[in-house]
């Protein structure tokens, strides 16, 4: 039998381990810290810009919802209901993270 070589193994976990300190070190700043991330924006900037994505894919899915309506209105699909659910369940989502990120409360899923 040869004797195995752990160097490979010994610098990739070497590597694994300060990458994971780095990524522990980023994680523990505080969320109310101005920092600036790799893409140069600041966190609020990016929660600006996070909220605006989300304000128009609420205005889309709105209206995927009243265009679905209409066309199965007009053509009388039977899949329109499902299509539909699926439409108003990623609209809710969007939503409550939408109320979550400007501050308004989300009431809690009755059931």
């Amino acid at each position: 039998m040869s004797e195995v070589d752990w160097s490979q193994a010994l610098w990739a976990l070497g590597v694994g381990l300060l990458m994971g300190a780095v990524l522990a070190a980023s994680a523990k700043r505080t969320p109310g810290e101005a920092a600036v991330g790799s893409s140069g924006r600041t966190r609020a900037e990016a929660r600006s810009i996070r909220i605006e994505d989300l304000r128009q894919r609420k205005d889309q899915l709105i209206q995927q919802i009243r265009d679905l309506e209409d066309t199965a209105l007009a053509r009388g699909i039977a899949w329109a209901p499902a299509e539909r659910a699926a439409l108003e369940e990623e609209a809710a989502r969007v939503l409550r993270e939408l109320h979550h990120l400007e501050g308004a409360p989300v009431p809690a899923a009755s059931k």
